[in-house]
């Protein structure tokens, strides 16, 4: 749980930032309704290898002396504008809780009981936003619980910690020296964010994109902008096979593995609404400014812009996935804009773009998924959503999961459940095509069937893992 006592003292500030737009935006929405939990999330992993406790909750403290957004605490009350103190040191807390003596049949019920305590006990944002819990399962079994405010954490920084805490675990079990490297600061990325200036011609971009964009797509027309925010999530397995054909097809004709998924999901909506004009978010890393060890960095980088794709009736597939690579690539060399800027220009264009939102989840981690040492599964992920929908593709290692986390106040489970089938049914129809040259969208199968609004809904989370629909 949260430590009781504020580690905030004057002489334990190392350093005291603003925030950035992004954190800005978070800070702002999260306040409006403290209730509401936004951006609060939870990945929990399952791995399976020897565990030595008191080794691994040193590692996890190297890991919070060396990142310093770990030592974070965000602060608004009593000062003129929000700030982020960086604390000189914080020591590791965690809970650990010993199920080894629990009947095999209903450890997993335990642990999920675990998990779920600890998803209901939010993080404190002034205090600790950052929170580690440890639940051994078996001799060589365990979860490892990670609940943090998304304002402090990314998930490439995730991916970054846990690369940190095996390295420095295996050091202490090898009885290794361990130096910190010394990481670029959190600071720096605020001042170069700061000191890049948008250029005309990037202004010009957006401005001329979203000009003659109406105030509702045809989605939100139907559904509409819910005030308040019920989440639940659908997963969706993709195997190994299907997972490889993805990437191979992605070889094959030059694109990338996001620039595949935007245009399957712009032809989902297609087919779903008849829509020729389709538009939704999309969140790329943030770590590709020139800023030394960026990669290497834990905080928030990512950067949420709109995109737009038109497509007509009988559209070629090649062309839509040639017209994606084209516009994925010139809003990569328009990223320098903050999502707030788009808002100030086209407010309630932004608000119905930004009502679906798409972040491809690739992070460089299967090495240290699999190795001869121990195995590691992201078992489930929660997190409470500002959109209607969050598309969530999770690329690690072998296998691909499709994640749709989703408003509640506004759509039916099955119609979610059966989106995401047809979501998956679209990229398997793309990649096994033997000739998709001559593949157009009216040749594109989907099962959608029309699901009124959900008129009332509870807040309960489902996820189904290990689907596996076969095509």
């Amino acid at each position: 749980m949260d430590k009781k006592s504020d580690d905030l003292t004057i002489g334990n500030v190392e350093d005291i930032l603003a925030l950035t737009p992004l954190q800005k935006n978070m800070l702002y929405s999260f306040l409006l309704d403290e209730s509401a939990n936004k951006y609060y999330e939870q990945w929990r992993y399952k791995i399976k290898g020897d565990i030595i406790l008191h080794h691994i909750i040193q590692a996890w403290q190297y890991v919070i002396n060396n990142n310093e957004m770990l030592r974070c605490i965000i602060r608004w009350r009593g000062f003129r504008k929000p700030i982020q103190m960086i604390l000189k040191e914080k020591d590791v807390h965690i809970d650990v809780h010993n199920l080894k003596k629990v009947d095999s049949h209903v450890v997993q019920y335990e642990a999920d009981k675990i998990a779920l305590k600890e998803w209901e006990q939010k993080v404190d944002l002034q205090k600790n936003p950052f929170r580690i819990t440890l639940t051994l399962l078996s001799e060589q079994e365990w979860e490892m619980i990670i609940t943090s405010h998304h304002m402090i954490l990314d998930g490439w920084s995730n991916a970054n910690l846990l690369r940190e805490l095996f390295s420095y675990y295996d050091a202490i079990c090898s009885e290794k020296a361990i130096t910190l490297s010394k990481k670029t600061p959190f600071k720096a990325y605020i001042k170069q964010q700061q000191s890049q200036h948008k250029t005309q011609n990037t202004i010009d971009y957006w401005t001329n994109m979203f000009r003659d964009y109406p105030q509702q797509s045809k989605f939100v027309k139907e559904y509409g902008l819910s005030k308040k925010i019920e989440s639940s999530i659908e997963v969706l397995h993709i195997s190994e096979d299907n997972t490889n054909a993805i990437h191979t097809f992605c070889k094959l004709h030059n694109i990338t593995m996001s620039v595949l998924w935007y245009a399957a999901w712009a032809i989902l909506m297609h087919k779903y609404y008849h829509q020729s004009d389709v538009v939704f978010g999309v969140t790329l890393s943030g770590r590709n400014m020139d800023l030394k060890g960026i990669q290497e960095m834990v905080g928030l980088f990512i950067r949420t812009l709109p995109f737009r794709l038109c497509i007509k009736p009988s559209t070629e597939i090649m062309h839509i996935l040639k017209d994606t690579n084209r516009l994925t690539m010139d809003m990569e060399a328009h990223k320098d804009v903050e999502l707030t800027d788009l808002m100030h220009i086209f407010p309630y264009a932004m608000k119905s773009i930004m009502n679906t939102i798409i972040v491809i989840q690739n992070y460089p981690i299967g090495k240290l998924l699999h190795n001869k040492q121990r195995h590691i599964q992201l078992y489930s992920s929660f997190y409470e959503i500002d959109s209607d929908i969050t598309v969530g593709i999770k690329a690690f290692g072998t296998c691909t999961d499709i994640e749709i986390a989703y408003n509640q106040d506004v759509f039916q489970d099955d119609f979610m459940q059966q989106l995401l089938r047809d979501y998956y049914s679209i990229m398997m129809q793309l990649v096994h095509a033997k000739y998709i040259e001559r593949l157009t969208t009216d040749n594109i199968r989907i099962h959608h069937k029309k699901t009124i609004k959900r008129e009332k809904t509870s807040n309960t989370k489902q996820v189904f893992d290990n689907l596996d629909f076969k095509f």
